[in-house]
Formats: C-alpha cells, sequence, structure tokens
C-alpha cells in the first residue's frame, strides 16, 4: 500500500472519530443550580412593562458631556437619581462622549481618545461619582469602549482602571464589571483582556451580539470560550454577565434584520441556552428604544404604540418558568436540544429543533402534563410523541419529575 493510500485511510478514520465525537458531545448535558438573572433593557419605555414581563434586571447609562471646567476644577453637575423599581436591580454604565475640554481639538465625533490631562480624567470621574445620588450596586466601567477608542491598549486600560479604582475608592460595595465589551469575539478579547487588567475587576461584562444569526451557533459557542479563556488564564471563578444581545427586524443596523417570529424564537433560545452556562446575568437588549435609524429602533420587543411584539410575550412567558427554577438540565438528543428547568413542585422541559421539524418520544411516565407554545397557549392534548421545530415548546409535568430520561 502506498503511503498516499495509507495517509487517506488515516484521514478518513480520524474523519469518522471526529465526526462520532461531535455527536456524542452534543449529548452530553449540562447541570446547573446557579440560574443567571434575567432581563430586559428598557431604555425608554416605562419600567413597569419590562417589570409586568418578568425582568429583573435592566441598565441605567450615564453620560460625562455636560460637564464643566472652572479654573482647574470639575464643577459640579446635577444628575437624575435612579428611578427603577424595587422589583429589580439596575447595573449602571456610562458612555461617551467627554466632555471636549478632555478630548484633543482635532477629536470627530462618535470616537473616544485618550483624555488629555489623565489627573484631569481621573477629577471628573470622582466629580460624577459624587454627583449620583443613588449610585447602582453594579457598575459597568464604560459602555462599549473599544468600539469607539482610538488610542493604545494600554491607554485603554488605563482608561477602564482609572474609572475603577474611583468607583471603588467612593462606593466600595459596587460590584464592578469590566471591560463591557461591544462583543464576545475570542481573537479581540484576548487583545484587550489581558488577565493582569481583568483581575481588578468583579466580574467579567460583555455584549454577545451576532450579525443575525442563530443563538445555537457562535452567539452560545464565543459565550463558552469566554468562560474557557477565564479557565485557561486561572480565572474560573470569575462571575460573567451579560448585559446586552439581541436581533433586529428591520433593516437600518449593522445587523442582518429577521422576522419578528424568529426575533421571539431567537430571544427564547438564547436565554434558554444561557440558563445553564454559569453566567450571572442575562438583560435583553431592549424593550423599547425609540431611535431614529430604524434599524436600531427594531431590536425593540415593544412596538411604538407599546403593544408587544412576539418576542415580549414569549420573555415573559419564559420568565414564568426561569425565574421560579431552583435547578437547569441541558442538552441536545437526535437534532433536538432540551432544557429541564426544576421548580420545587413541578418539572418544565423546554424543546425546540433549529435545524427544522423534529419529532422527540417522551419516556412513559406516569404523570399527567400539559403542552404549552412559547407564548405560553396550549397546544394539542398531551401525547408522549411531540413534533418541535424552530418555536420552543413546554411540557409542564402536573409534579415534580426528579428523573425525565434526558
Amino acid at each position: 500500500m502506498k503511503n498516499s493510500q495509507r495517509q487517506t485511510i488515516v484521514f478518513f478514520m480520524l474523519f469518522i472519530l471526529l465526526d462520532l465525537c461531535s455527536v456524542a458531545c452534543s449529548a452530553v448535558a449540562t447541570t446547573s443550580s446557579h440560574i443567571p438573572i434575567m432581563g430586559i433593557w428598557n431604555v425608554n419605555a416605562n419600567v413597569e412593562f419590562a417589570n409586568k414581563a418578568g425582568s429583573r434586571l435592566s441598565r441605567r447609562m450615564w453620560r460625562l458631556a455636560d460637564y464643566k471646567l472652572m479654573n482647574g476644577q470639575v464643577l459640579s453637575h446635577k444628575l437624575s437619581a435612579n428611578t427603577y423599581l424595587n422589583k429589580a436591580e439596575v447595573i449602571g454604565t456610562m458612555a461617551g462622549p467627554l466632555p471636549t475640554w478632555i478630548q484633543p481639538a482635532f477629536s470627530v465625533p462618535h470616537k473616544i481618545y485618550p483624555p488629555t490631562d489623565w489627573l484631569l480624567f481621573d477629577k471628573l470621574i470622582r466629580r460624577w461619582l459624587q454627583d449620583i445620588p443613588d449610585f447602582p450596586s453594579y457598575f459597568e466601567v464604560f459602555n462599549e469602549l473599544d468600539a469607539h477608542w482610538t488610542g493604545s491598549i494600554i491607554e485603554y486600560q488605563k482608561f477602564e482602571s482609572i474609572i475603577t479604582n474611583a468607583i471603588k475608592d467612593i462606593y466600595p460595595k459596587t460590584i464592578v464589571l469590566g471591560p463591557s465589551s461591544y462583543d464576545a469575539d475570542p481573537i479581540r478579547l484576548k487583545k484587550y483582556m489581558s488577565p493582569e487588567f481583568i483581575k481588578q475587576f468583579d466580574g467579567i461584562v460583555l455584549h454577545a451580539y451576532v450579525n443575525g444569526t442563530r443563538p445555537e451557533d457562535e452567539f452560545i459557542e464565543r459565550i463558552r470560550n469566554v468562560r474557557k479563556y477565564l479557565n485557561q488564564v486561572g480565572l474560573p471563578e470569575k462571575p460573567l454577565y451579560i448585559t446586552e444581545f439581541g436581533w433586529t427586524t428591520t433593516e437600518g443596523s449593522w445587523q442582518r434584520p429577521v422576522t419578528e417570529l424568529t426575533q421571539a424564537q431567537y430571544l427564547t433560545r438564547a436565554l434558554l441556552l444561557m440558563a445553564s452556562e454559569n453566567i450571572e446575568a442575562a438583560i435583553y437588549f431592549c424593550l423599547f428604544y425609540d431611535a431614529k435609524n430604524p434599524g436600531e429602533k427594531a431590536f425593540s420587543i415593544l412596538n411604538s404604540d407599546m403593544t408587544p411584539k412576539p418576542a415580549y410575550l414569549a420573555f415573559k412567558n419564559l420568565t414564568h418558568y426561569l425565574n421560579n427554577a431552583n435547578s437547569i438540565k441541558s442538552g441536545k438528543k437526535d437534532g433536538t436540544y432540551y432544557v429541564i428547568i426544576q421548580q420545587n413542585n413541578t418539572t418544565i422541559l423546554a424543546l425546540w429543533a433549529p435545524d427544522g421539524p423534529n419529532k422527540i418520544t417522551l419516556p412513559q411516565i406516569e404523570l399527567s402534563h400539559t403542552l404549552y407554545d412559547f407564548m405560553g397557549n396550549i397546544l394539542a392534548k398531551p401525547s408522549l410523541d411531540i413534533q418541535v421545530d424552530r418555536s420552543p415548546v413546554y411540557v409542564v409535568f402536573s409534579k415534580r419529575v426528579n428523573n425525565i430520561g434526558f
């Protein structure tokens, strides 16, 4: 046998082994008793709509552009209090632009340059911190700084470290999160997230946008890769927060649009996938954003008249299950994804098939169950044979089931 033939056979055998491994690995289940807090950023909507949907977490953003400088001193600037309702926590953050007196004369809009005076920048941050009447318990150092940054990586890290140190000095009980990157691309994150730099943060915070693709692909893989990276650099216990992710339903933004039904499907499936990924929180963007750009506005899950899009109803239905969960088990079986949500007195089995229609047979369990669609509507009569597709369904058992058979 020629060497080329041997190489071909070896390659073919390796291909088969890898293929078998991928099938086996896809069936491996993940169990977690650490359930992330689920939320929606309300942005321009009344927070009551978020609370009614079961949101337990939101964001609040401040800007520094209006601060004035006089005789080398940063003047106090009146800021509004945090008015988010007590039913939910809020994660604060700040965003650009910066005051013109701390930026170069040649600066252009939507870009953030290294401060012209680092000591003055520290004064600005500390003045701003003292002006906030009700500082939040959680804070992202700066919203998506890497998307607008023009300086070096060393200057980027110095910028965020000054903010971090100031918060910890003035509000030592606040949980400081960083670096608040605009997506979870692993190559770029390694560039910005050196181990020495991220050690200072109480938790890692990222945004997890993808370009219109489904959550089972690069969306969840990027989140898992961040956790792998933290393990590799000796920070396995570092908490991970995802404070923005979403899909738009109209052209006009950088993201490829999806239909309103697909937006609802992706929202539900993304939250279900993240539920067992050992993250602290997941905040969807957004409840309603009154943006001029129609593509940006269409990330919203409420319409302009505050009527719900399908994604709002899907979120409300899902939080009904997840907010009361005490353990989650997830996996994949024969092309169908499943998430088992355990509550004190009942068990919910979420099922969906992202590649299209599939049939799954439930094990013989001597308990009654009800089948719901992902909007909360009761479906056909209970059966052990369930048709699943891209829209998740929920099998709700009459009592808690400790072993469903998945």
